[in-house]
Formats: structure tokens, sequence, C-alpha cells
């Protein structure tokens, strides 16, 4: 998935654009709507309903940047702050996430440098993009990242699905993601796999299905107990 030539741009059914991948087969997000998606699963269903003003929030899968950039919109806006740590081993070249155009999916004052800043931040070092913000790259796959125990109190779990990229489900992963969030944590994703949801039980989170955004009928939402 390194091999980024043939990524073709595609609209999605709230205008927003994605990225399609051949050799998957696959979308970066929902054809339904990919901001639509994003606000849905994980703004409104994870980050907007943990009750901390100070969040610690982990990403598995960060992609084109769209959820950390809404991220930063939802807590500039809501006068919260975010420690975001982002885990994606084949970053995007940044001329193709230029064309995508999320920056004007938020009321941020400068969004397009907040978008550069995160694609060009080093792997491991802290970005500091707004008083309200800090972002970390980690420049590798989950299975071998360390997250760290009793870390997070928010996780995006945004990776493909577990048909087209199955590593990134398996037990072993689903153990390390659960260990690293706090007690209390809130983990959303858009699969419901039925696996998925038996590890997250097993290591120790209370599961419950929601309705989906416009295009998907159910998503995934986990709280550590």
């Amino acid at each position: 998935m390194d091999d980024h030539r043939n990524l073709t741009i595609r609209r999605t059914l709230d205008g927003s654009l994605t990225l399609y991948v051949p050799s998957l087969d696959e979308h970066y997000h929902s054809t339904g709507g990919a901001v639509r998606e994003s606000e849905h699963i994980y703004i409104n269903a994870a980050l907007r309903a943990h009750p901390s003003s100070i969040l610690n929030v982990l990403e598995v899968g960060f992609g084109t940047g769209l959820n950390a950039l809404l991220t930063i919109n939802s807590v500039v806006r809501h006068k919260r702050k975010a420690n975001y740590v982002a885990v994606e081993p084949f970053a995007l070249p940044p001329d193709i996430v230029e064309q995508l155009h999320y920056a004007k999916y938020t009321d941020l004052p400068d969004p397009g440098d907040c978008i550069h800043k995160m694609h060009a931040a080093k792997p491991g070092i802290a970005v500091r993009l707004c008083k309200e913000f800090h972002f970390t790259m980690i420049n590798r796959k989950i299975q071998d990242a360390d997250l760290g125990e009793r870390r997070f109190e928010v996780v995006f779990f945004d990776a493909f699905g577990p048909a087209a990229d199955p590593e990134i489900w398996e037990d072993h992963v689903i153990r390390k993601v659960c260990l690293s969030m706090k007690p209390g944590g809130i983990l959303t994703t858009f699969s419901v796999n039925g696996a998925v949801k038996r590890a997250l039980k097993k290591y120790g989170c209370e599961i419950e299905t929601l309705p989906g955004p416009p295009g998907k009928r159910h998503m995934l939402r986990a709280h550590k107990s």
C-alpha cells in the first residue's frame, strides 16, 4: 500500500472527496459521504461523547488526515484541548492530499497550514498546531507501535476494513489498543465485525452497536471499563 501511483480521487454523496485504492478495492472513506462519515463516527460518537476537557486521542489509520482536521475544528470550537497521536505506516503525497480540499469543511483560520504540518510531521516529534492541539505521527504499523498503557481517552479505529487488511484487526492488535485506553475511554469504528466485537469484550470493553452514517447501517462504539 506504499505505492500511490494508482490512487484516484472520487466524489462521495455529501460532495466531499475521498481516495480509491484499486489494489485493495477500497476507499479511504465512505462513498456515502467522507466528511459526514468522519463527523458521525469519530467526532460526534467519540470525541464529543467523552466528558474530559483535555483529551489524549489515538487514531489507527491516519490516511488523509480528515479525522484529525475535524478534531482540531471541534476542540477549538468547543474550547477543549487534544493531544493527538496518529499511527500511519504509509504517508500520502502532499499533492494528493491538497486536491481533497478538506480545509473548506472547517472554520479554522488557517486549516491548510494544519493539514500541511500534520502530513509533514517528523515521526515521534510532537507538533503544536494551535494552543488547543498537539499532533504526533507514528510512522509504522500498529503492530509495531509502542502505545503505552492507560494513555488515551479516545480512540478512532479507522484502518482499512478487516477484509482488505485483516492483520490490523487481529486479536493481539485489539488487545494492544485496549490496553492503551484509560478507564472510561471511548473507541469508535465503522466495523461491526463479529471477531472485532469479541476481542473488544475480551479485553475489557463494553460495546454498543449504533446507527451508522448515511450509506452504512451500523457502527461500533466501545467503552473501556
